[in-house]
């Protein structure tokens, strides 16, 4: 996890944040189905969502596992404390589920302005925004979704429980950052 590396770079003189888009787990497993599916992974083709969901293919808490560097083995709590402390101390939060808003305060915080081209690079911004990352797939190709309560749902949630928990604080950590870091961009849409 190159996160902790770059950590060394950083001490109470030098200080740094990163910027993360955050996804729902079960949304990002499944559009990690749909890619494989579609990009030649020979044995996942052959898979239903449900059997990807029960294969070693599948993600188990990529978020937390990536954020604490502990990318093999068993994870318990004491993990996903690491993984919050990470996001909380780290990193700006933008949520996919709120594109505008989370790009909104990025171009803020770190000062992104559009100085080359601006009508094309706000287009450019504009079709990322809207952007349907939901199926994460190409328009012509196969796209498969999972509704919550379904077997594959179920599944897919049992495989990322600790992300889904990241996932909740991230949701809320991007709601309290709105109101210390970005006040003046409450209630901009």
């Amino acid at each position: 996890a190159y996160i902790l590396q770059a950590a060394s770079l950083f001490d109470s003189q030098h200080h740094g944040r990163a910027f993360t888009l955050i996804r729902n787990p079960v949304d990002r497993a499944v559009s990690m189905y749909n890619y494989l599916k579609n990009n030649g992974n020979a044995e996942v083709k052959k898979l239903t969502v449900e059997e990807y969901a029960r294969s070693p293919h599948v993600e188990n808490n990529w978020m937390v596992r990536f954020l604490t560097g502990k990318l093999a083995g068993p994870l318990g709590d004491d993990d996903l404390i690491v993984a919050k402390e990470v996001l909380k101390n780290k990193f700006v939060i933008g949520l996919v589920d709120d594109k505008s808003t989370s790009m909104k305060r990025f171009e803020q915080y770190f000062g992104w302005a559009y100085t080359q081209n601006p009508t094309e690079q706000y287009s450019c911004r504009k079709r990322a925004i809207e952007k349907d990352a939901k199926t994460g797939v190409l328009k012509g190709s196969e796209s498969t979704e999972v509704s919550e309560g379904t077997d594959a749902y179920a599944l897919l949630y049992w495989q990322n429980q600790l992300d889904m928990d990241l996932y909740i604080y991230a949701e809320q950590l991007f709601k309290k950052q709105g109101q210390e870091l970005f006040p003046n961009l409450e209630g901009v849409q």
